[in-house]
């Protein structure tokens, strides 16, 4: 008997059983045959199965790498850079900020994150602490330009912030430095000298009336030596005062005797020689020194007047030499007089580069004390240029930071000293010489110009508006407070000084 094999899976059949063991498939009868005859099947090839998928485990699962996600939302850019601000990765932030502005370029959160990351500062709140106002930063600008009333509001509150710190840190420096020297001071010439530092804080805390303390206290000692220097006994001998009264009656002979011998000299040679040779002999009698017995009248220095002082190229002919200096005399104290050059003298930026500046580092001013001083002063002259302290008065109009205090043998005027000193416009319109034309200082033709010249505008040490203005005179005379970038490089120099006459 044949062995029967299952349809399905092809395993062997036992005899009378009705599903295959192996797959449990139904047995089905051969249609062909006698139901109780066993029928011969040949097996059937055994099928090839794939075998079932291994099971995923974390060894043998590949993850997919997603694509990077690109940030196309300007706020979210701007939030990692202040992110990166908080971690002191001031490059990642500067760079997440370009990304910011790329999507995005009035975006005005991003110039002021870019602000911050510049001053490698660990938060914009952290802006009102920088030690210079940000009215000059490019991107503070475009800040406000493109922020919210809002933002625009506390943008402009930071930055007028930061100039009243740095004005009353300012005024609290110059404050203790005038207390320290008022404690110090006895003379009436210290105690007033204390009075005008007091009175250069405009009004700060007490100064004006410590100011107006110092003078009454310079009065009352002034009061005290006064009749002490009057009521102080003559010392002197009747017989000194005999001597003295001799010595005069001397002196007046002497002068009578020499009078008497001109006259009789006067009067032979018109007899001699008549009027002409009476002429010669009198010109002779000056020569020889007859005449000459009082001194010379020197030059008067008088304020308003001008002196000469110095040499400096003026003509634009360097063939004949450097020309005399013809300086204005504002003020004179204690044989010292203020001066100011006649003409503007050089063309010169008040900073060789655009950029917050004040007097004590701008450029302008180690010109005028190294190399100008250097080439119009010979050592003599120098030893009479006094050293002066140099304030630097705010501006009326502006509250621009205005830097410390220096000291200059040359400078420029403030806004305040050419108000104080010059009585009109007319009076501040000054006239370039050829030399600074040359060097490029530009002069401008009105109705009502000097003698019909051209005049010039030329720069005061006084900031401007901002940091990166200085203020300047007009060709006009007016004052110009608002001023104009300190690396313009056609305005005029006009030199001020304080120089020593007593000998």
């Amino acid at each position: 008997m044949k062995t029967k094999y299952c349809t399905s899976c092809g395993a062997p059949l036992r005899e009378g059983l009705a599903f295959c063991v192996k797959c449990g498939a139904k047995v089905k009868a051969d249609k062909n045959t006698d139901p109780g005859k066993t029928q011969n099947v040949a097996p059937k090839k055994e099928e090839v199965i794939a075998p079932d998928p291994m099971p995923e485990s974390k060894e043998n699962v590949i993850k997919e790498v997603p694509a990077p996600v690109e940030i196309n939302n300007s706020e979210t850019l701007v939030r990692r850079a202040e992110l990166f601000l908080e971690e002191e990765d001031f490059s990642k932030a500067l760079d997440y900020c370009e990304k910011a502005l790329d999507v995005d370029p009035e975006n005005a959160s991003a110039y002021v994150c870019r602000l911050a990351a510049k001053k490698r500062l660990t938060g914009t709140d952290k802006l009102a602490d920088l030690d210079q106002p940000l009215d000059d930063d490019i991107d503070y600008k475009r800040a406000v330009r493109f922020a919210t009333d809002e933002l625009k509001a506390k943008l402009n509150e930071c930055n007028e912030g930061i100039k009243h710190r740095l004005e009353s840190e300012r005024l609290e420096s110059l404050y203790n430095k005038a207390i320290s020297a008022a404690a110090g001071a006895s003379s009436e010439s210290e105690l007033l000298s204390c009075a005008g530092q007091f009175d250069a804080l405009s009004g700060y805390r007490d100064s004006a009336a410590r100011a107006s303390a110092l003078r009454e206290k310079a009065s009352e000692l002034q009061e005290k030596v006064l009749p002490a220097v009057n009521n102080e006994p003559d010392e002197r001998s009747d017989v000194d005062a005999d001597e003295d009264k001799n010595e005069d009656n001397d002196k007046d002979k002497a002068e009578n005797n020499r009078d008497k011998k001109i006259n009789r000299l006067i009067a032979v040679m018109l007899i001699v020689g008549g009027l002409a040779l009476a002429a010669m002999a009198v010109s002779l009698l000056f020569i020889t020194g007859v005449f000459n017995n009082s001194p010379r009248k020197s030059n008067v220095v008088q304020v308003g007047g001008t002196i000469t002082f110095g040499k400096y190229e003026q003509d634009n002919d360097l063939s004949n030499g450097a020309e005399d200096i013809e300086w204005i005399v504002l003020s004179i104290e204690d044989n010292k007089a203020l001066v100011i050059s006649k003409y503007a003298l050089d063309c010169k930026a008040y900073n060789y580069i655009k950029t917050n500046i004040t007097w004590e580092y701008c450029s302008i001013r180690k010109w005028l004390n190294d190399t100008f001083c250097n080439s119009a002063f010979s050592s003599e002259e120098q030893e009479k240029i006094e050293i002066t302290k140099v304030y630097n008065d705010v501006n009326p109009d502006f509250t621009t930071f205005v830097g410390s205090a220096t000291e200059d043998k040359v400078f420029l005027l403030s806004i305040p000293e050419v108000r104080q000193y010059f009585s009109s416009e007319e009076s501040l319109e000054c006239i370039a010489t050829e030399y600074a034309k040359r060097l490029g200082v530009y002069t401008y033709t009105t109705d009502d110009n000097i003698d019909g010249n051209d005049t010039c505008w030329w720069w005061l040490r006084t900031p401007g508006a901002y940091s990166m203005f200085a203020s300047s005179v007009t060709h006009t005379g007016l004052i110009d407070t608002t001023g104009q970038n300190v690396a313009r490089n056609t305005n005029a120099v006009r030199p001020a000084m304080w120089i020593n006459i007593g000998s």
